[in-house]
């Protein structure tokens, strides 16, 4: 039946596809975008270059007239990042931009008449400033001089508890911005800029030891992929008012088109209506095709770590979660701002939104004194995909960019503000991780993308600063969009013994950590996607 109703959707899809794409090839084959490509081309080699400089100079610094609204904790990306590497567990808390970087050699393409706006440039080294927690056994300390060929945490130089700097080198900010006629200038929409390339390295410090810092290269690929997306959040709010603002002060379009303005902007609202209207049936698709196959859920992969802490004998300590079901894959929705845009070839690049995600699931700690399992609720709002989709080959990308806030509650914790923090930043970095992966799957699944071999990484970051709320003007914003589940609230109303979660650093013993599935006793080693330090 599943695989009756997937069929009947890319159907259905494939329908509506061979209109649009007549529309838009006619579009793009006609006089008028002949005669809109000839008249931007002779003024679009002096405007680039302003942008260019506008950015160069303004990107990171007051300037512009522009007053972006920001939170107290504007720089926070995150409140909590763990990964291993092979040998030892690091949880980062706290994490914060030291400030905003710089553009260096910004190279700007502006092809208005094909509606996209192409930036490829360098950025200056990024520090992220953070306090870190070791999960390490004694057995993994290594007493001596640091040096490349291991972990630089397995030092017993460095401490259990400390600072840390993370620096960002080398990195680029890529990526394009659709564009459209608006008034006497252009208005910017939908938008993929991100960080990318950067090569990491951390400084590690143990305030009041009197000890010199250590810095190392760290972080491996997955690792620092998801370090590029959580740094790139900041950068991107920075970005795009400052790039809506040069528009509007360097381009007046009817000096620029003068009589044949309003034409061209008829001709090119038109395509963008029909854009819309396409985005719109194949939102209404999904979302109509979750509640019918009873899709509006899915679970997720449980996952827990194991280690052995005790000094003088082996008494391991575990930590998991399970249980969990994302509930909310019916609310897609679409802001409509972004369109068709041709460069090599014809594309529409768009977001889809899961309006309003909510996760249940449990969360337990054992020890040799203690065990308990709690019941966890989480509220994401806007959790977002950039997707391209071409003609021949339907949706030929789809990737997860981001969310904008995330509310976590723990019914009956009753640890210590350290311990909550320390579960907090636990269960929203497995979110944070696994969220992404099934939805990403979910709309490859009903889209027809090939979806792109995936490993479980070993690195769970934790993203809640929310972004400012922006009202946003669209057309034909179905009902069907705005589906949402009930919430859903359960509360574990038995009584526990008070939790010791995540009390790390007391003790540590020979032994081992070990992160998989929810099964203890079945322990895996943590050689996936780590940076494989061996252990001495």
């Amino acid at each position: 039946m599943f695989r009756f109703y997937i069929l009947c959707f890319l159907f259905v899809f494939e329908g509506h596809s061979a209109d649009i794409e007549s529309t838009l090839k006619n579009y793009f084959n006609s006089d008028k975008y002949t005669a809109f490509q000839k008249d931007w081309q002779k003024h679009r080699k002096s405007y680039e270059n302003a942008i260019k400089l506008a950015l160069k100079d303004n990107y990171g610094y007051k300037g512009m007239n522009v007053y972006i609204r920001k939170s107290a904790d504007a720089h926070r990306i995150a409140n909590g990042f763990y990964l291993s590497d092979g040998v030892v567990g690091v949880m980062f808390h706290e994490m914060f931009l030291g400030e905003l970087p710089h553009l260096s050699a910004p190279e700007v393409t502006f092809a208005l008449a094909s509606n996209i706006l192409r930036i490829e440039s360098g950025i200056d080294k990024i520090l992220i400033h953070t306090r870190y927690t070791l999960f390490r056994n004694q057995s993994d300390v290594i007493y001596g001089n640091p040096d490349d060929k291991n972990s630089p945490f397995t030092y017993d130089v460095v401490d259990n508890l400390g600072n840390a700097a993370i620096i960002a080198e080398n990195c680029k900010l890529t990526g394009y911005a659709i564009t459209k006629l608006s008034g006497q200038s252009v208005d910017i929409g939908h938008s993929t800029f991100a960080v990318t390339e950067c090569k990491f390295s951390i400084e590690i410090s143990s305030p009041g030891l009197g000890r010199e810092p250590i810095t190392a290269q760290y972080f491996n690929q997955p690792q620092s992929k998801s370090l590029e997306k959580l740094i790139s959040k900041p950068i991107r709010e920075e970005m795009l008012p400052k790039l809506q603002a040069t528009l509007l002060t360097y381009i007046n379009t009817t000096l620029i088109f003068q009589e044949r303005l309003s034409e061209y902007r008829k001709s090119q609202r038109k395509m963008f209506k029909e854009s819309s209207k396409y985005i719109l049936k194949l939102i209404r698709s999904l979302n109509k095709q979750s509640i019918q196959l009873n899709k509006a859920a899915t679970g997720l992969q449980p996952y827990h770590i194991t280690w052995n802490v005790c000094v003088e004998k082996a008494c391991p300590i575990h930590v998991g979660v399970n249980d969990v079901t994302v509930y909310g894959l019916d609310s897609v929705f679409s802001a409509h701002r972004g369109g068709p845009f041709k460069l090599q070839s014809l594309k529409i690049g768009e977001a889809l939104t899961f309006n309003y995600v909510q996760v249940r699931g449990k969360v337990h700690f054992e020890n040799e004194t203690i065990k308990f399992t709690h019941n966890f609720f989480a509220e994401i709002d806007d959790v977002t995909f950039a997707i391209e989709m071409g003609f021949s080959n339907q949706v030929q990308d789809s990737h997860f960019v981001d969310w904008r806030s995330i509310e976590l509650s723990i019914m009956d914790f009753k640890g210590n503000i350290e311990e909550r923090m320390n579960a907090n930043s636990f269960i929203t970095g497995y979110l944070y991780n696994e969220i992404p992966k099934a939805l990403t799957e979910y709309l490859h699944g009903v889209l027809g993308v090939n979806p792109k071999p995936a490993k479980l990484i070993d690195l769970y970051s934790s993203w809640s600063r929310e972004k400012d709320d922006q009202e946003e003007n669209t057309e034909e914003i179905s009902s069907d969009q705005s589906v949402i589940g009930k919430k859903m609230y359960k509360t574990d109303k038995a009584k526990r013994k008070k939790p010791l979660l995540l009390s790390l650093n007391k003790h540590h013993d020979n032994g081992h950590i070990s992160v998989g599935s929810d099964n203890r006793d079945e322990e895996t080693s943590l050689d996936d996607d780590t940076l494989n330090y061996k252990k001495s």
